[in-house]
């Protein structure tokens, strides 16, 4: 769902004629691929609430 949005937010600013240069999502492993697979002139970044998320649940397991 997420990566079928992207793809279609994508596709409809490159006809509008808008250069990407930067997307900041999630972690969502899917996106990263696609990005990387399809888009590799876009820089992908992370959502810092996201990834401080992931530490604090990770410093709970430990």
């Amino acid at each position: 769902m997420e990566l079928e949005g992207l793809k279609r937010g994508i596709a409809a600013l490159q006809e509008m004629g808008i250069q990407i240069k930067e997307i900041v999502t999630d972690r969502h492993m899917q996106i990263q691929k696609w990005l990387r697979d399809n888009h590799h002139e876009i820089k992908h970044s992370y959502d810092v609430w996201h990834v401080a998320k992931g530490i604090q649940d990770f410093n709970y397991f430990i």
